[in-house]
């Protein structure tokens, strides 16, 4: 884990860039609230959601040693990133609907946008990790601020919002796989 925490080959870049796309998920999520006339208070000057930020990092460093480091690195190995992104999002996913039950934080959420944000979420995460010389720092980083600016969402309810991530993420994917088609399409090449 830590011989990812080297800002040599582009580190330092990629530790501004995946924050950078973590925010353009709840950006653009956030435009298409504001297009189609939503309730949405999104409010930065509340303390708490500058808690909320700072407590989802750590939070995501749990997943991202697992789905990334560790699960992420061996499908990579036979994989094209593209294909490994949607193998390791589709399990991360189902896993993500223990949170749709009673009591859990996200009742209410549509499963299938539930899972979609999750397994587009994946793909986004895939290309970051691959870009940035397999960094744990710089997924941790992406999916804890896109975690943390949920707060972007006040003002919704959890159906709508659910929608906008899956929507958000999913034009962020299409967007990077259309821009850096080779790295998605490219297939280890096997010794």
């Amino acid at each position: 884990m830590f011989s990812t925490a080297s800002l040599r080959s582009g580190g330092v870049k990629w530790l501004l860039i995946s924050p950078g796309l973590g925010a353009l998920v709840r950006v653009i999520a956030w435009v298409i609230a504001i297009l189609f006339r939503m309730p949405i208070k999104a409010d930065l000057s509340d303390p708490t959601a500058w808690f909320i930020l700072l407590a989802t990092i750590p939070l995501a460093l749990f997943e991202e040693i697992g789905w990334r480091s560790y699960a992420l690195d061996r499908v990579l190995r036979t994989r094209s990133p593209l294909e490994a992104s949607l193998l390791i999002g589709l399990p991360w996913g189902f896993l993500h609907l223990t949170i749709l039950l009673p009591g859990m934080m996200s009742v209410g959420t549509h499963p299938i946008a539930q899972v979609g944000s999750v397994v587009v979420i994946s793909i986004i995460l895939t290309w970051v990790y691959v870009r940035s010389g397999h960094s744990l720092w710089t997924v941790t980083v992406l999916h804890g601020v896109q975690n943390g600016l949920v707060v972007l969402n006040r003002g919704l309810s959890i159906v709508p919002a659910s929608w906008l991530l899956f929507a958000s993420c999913f034009i962020l994917a299409v967007a990077l796989i259309l821009f850096d088609q080779r790295t998605f399409f490219t297939k280890p090449s096997v010794s």
